[in-house]
């Protein structure tokens, strides 16, 4: 005779909900343990996490920088017949600008540079990246000349 022994009141189909009960706790648990605030910038952060705060204002521009010397020429771009006597290449760049007065700040028009800006952080910082586009002072005939990929 083939019997069926199993604890009383404990199915398999009690045993699945309890199982789904448990599994829906904990999930729950997590996420009220884990809870996010939205910031006043719309940004939605883990309350319980406290990453450093990094913040960074670079801001674009065109101007005129040196190619090293000895450098093979790309005519007509390098070296570039229009640019000063100490400068040989009319580029757009970006500027690290984090700190500076907006005056400060408007001076560094006109004044490219290559490479840009190095930036580096560790893992789970909060990183904030304002861009400012000065505008090119050497070519007003060009708009909007800056990305940051």
């Amino acid at each position: 005779m083939n019997e069926n022994r199993s604890l009383p009141g404990v199915n398999r189909r009690s045993f699945l909900t309890g199982g789904a009960v448990v599994a829906g706790a904990t999930l729950l648990g997590s996420q009220v343990a884990g809870a996010s605030v939205r910031t006043a910038g719309g940004l939605v952060r883990a309350a319980t996490t406290n990453h450093p705060q990094r913040t960074v204002h670079l801001a674009g521009t065109d101007g005129w920088v040196s190619m090293p010397a000895g450098a093979r020429p790309d005519l007509p771009f390098f070296p570039d017949s229009l640019a000063a006597a100490d400068k040989n290449t009319y580029v757009f760049g970006f500027r690290d600008v984090t700190g500076l007065t907006a005056a400060q700040m408007a001076a560094q028009r006109g004044k490219a540079q290559i490479s840009a800006p190095m930036m580096a952080f560790d893992e789970e910082d909060d990183i904030t990246i304002t861009l400012t586009n000065l505008g090119l002072l050497l070519r007003p005939d060009l708009f909007d000349g800056h990305t940051l990929h």
